[in-house]
């Protein structure tokens, strides 16, 4: 039985509030405190959804768009559950943001010179399928097989002139509004009632790795940057967090960054044993590499580095100081030239300067010189 690994990470970044939520196990954070994170897991015969939601507009209009797209999904999960068929869920999570268009929509009439919406990516996973959609300039990824691509298509002005003809792909790095949104849940979509894009459901393979990243991911990160972030770590949370972390200091990212990962795994038959798959050759090196869902702990890992790094630096020392200082060693004084200072163990029973015989001969030397 495969399961569901999945964890969320969120950070504030250069912003000053936190427009970001994240909807993962049913709820999401009603608190926020610069950077929150939550882990999730369950059986893949378990409907699953999970939402990353960007708000945009004023501090608070935005904050305020964010929290009620995740309140509405929330509200969700129940009807969601209840389905025989899931091709109906693009159609019933589009009416729900329709009524979610009408809230803002009202909230915006006291405030004409105001904006309030919101992007979002999400995915809905049962029956051995994903479904996955987005809204805006929030994203969702995969990585499978050791490749990683992005499954959805921006709702931007460069990606709509990509899809006309009008840019390539090198003309837009240089466009001055490649960025702007041109479709959100909120003040863009009022009216509409296809606000999320749903794609195609696709099977999903023991190892895929789905990523749901806000703006301030996508905008500033490529697939392959992210990438690094997953191949580093097998736990969850420690994989949303490292791309978390690299979009806000190796790419500095200047909006609020949210990364939610989801590992498709092989459940564990008991404690201590888990099912291994193979998977693609070792490149450069043939065999195959095995691959389990064992997560190891780095901390854990140091901590058992460290002490065998001190044993082998005291048994070193121990060696150096043994041969460095050896036995005692019994030194004499002899009170004649030509004499050396040594080991008296080395010296003939017949050469202690104490015997009568060596009293003598100084005795001699001493007569000779007078």
């Amino acid at each position: 039985m495969k399961e569901l690994k999945c964890a969320a990470y969120t950070m504030m970044g250069r912003r000053t509030r936190n427009q970001d939520n994240f909807l993962l196990g049913g709820t999401f954070l009603t608190e926020k405190h610069g950077s929150d994170s939550k882990t999730f897991s369950c059986k893949l015969d378990n409907l699953f959804f999970a939402a990353v939601v960007d708000g945009n507009g004023t501090k608070e209009t935005g904050e305020a768009a964010s929290r009620l797209v995740c309140e509405t999904f929330q509200k969700l999960q129940d009807s969601l559950e209840e389905l025989n068929d899931l091709t109906e869920t693009g159609s019933l999570i589009n009416s729900a943001l329709v009524d979610a268009n009408r809230v803002i929509e009202a909230i915006v009439e006291n405030a004409p010179n105001s904006k309030m919406g919101a992007t979002c990516a999400l995915i809905v996973i049962y029956g051995g399928k994903v479904y996955y959609a987005n809204v805006g300039d929030s994203a969702v990824y995969l990585r499978r097989n050791g490749v990683i691509k992005k499954l959805t298509t921006d709702h931007t002005e460069g990606e709509e002139l990509i899809a006309r003809g009008a840019l390539t792909r090198d003309m837009l790095k240089n466009h001055s509004s490649k960025d702007k949104v041109t479709r959100n849940i909120g003040y863009l979509s009022f009216g509409q009632t296809e606000i999320m894009q749903f794609y195609n459901p696709m099977e999903i393979e023991t190892g895929d790795v789905f990523v749901l990243a806000s703006p301030g991911i996508v905008q500033f990160m490529a697939p392959e940057d992210i990438d690094k972030g997953l191949q580093t770590c097998i736990d969850v949370l420690k994989s949303a967090e490292r791309v978390v972390k690299s979009a806000h200091g190796d790419f500095e990212s200047k909006d609020n960054i949210t990364a939610l990962v989801v590992r498709v795994s092989e459940e564990a038959d008991h404690v201590g044993s888990v099912k291994a798959r193979k998977t693609k050759p070792v490149r450069g090196g043939g065999g195959v590499k095995l691959h389990t869902d064992v997560e190891i702990d780095p901390k854990a890992v140091l901590k058992v580095l460290y002490v065998i790094i001190i044993i082998v630096i005291l048994i070193f020392s121990g060696i150096y100081m043994y041969k460095a200082f050896p036995r005692e060693q019994k030194i004499q004084y002899v009170p004649f030239d030509g004499y050396k200072w040594e080991d008296s163990s080395a010296r003939p029973e017949n050469d202690n300067p104490h015997t009568p015989e060596a009293n003598s001969d100084y005795a001699e030397i001493e007569s000779d010189n007078n």
